[in-house]
């Protein structure tokens, strides 16, 4: 089959499935939590963001991971309302 829909999601390449099967086997806690687990998650989670940061030229405290569409949808147009003085 050829997938030519990669507008709406694209599968990921195998090292990434891998990077989360194990991230969310392991390292499942809340990385907001002061316990230990969340200590290593929020680790783990830095050290992405710094990834990430590197591979576009950014600063890692630039990057922000969201939950889905709506959530980044949102944070965009509070920061621009924000920038505008429009805030409500």
């Amino acid at each position: 089959m050829i997938y030519l829909d990669n507008a709406a999601t694209t599968k990921p390449i195998p090292e990434a499935v891998e990077a989360f099967r194990q991230a969310s086997e392991t390292l499942w806690a809340n990385p907001s939590s002061s316990h230990f687990m969340g200590l290593k998650a929020f680790k783990l989670l830095d050290e992405c963001r710094k990834t990430v940061a590197a591979s576009i030229c950014a600063v890692s405290e630039e990057i922000i991971f969201v939950s889905g569409a709506t959530e980044g949808n949102n944070l965009v147009l509070k920061g621009f309302a924000d920038a505008y003085g429009r805030r409500q």
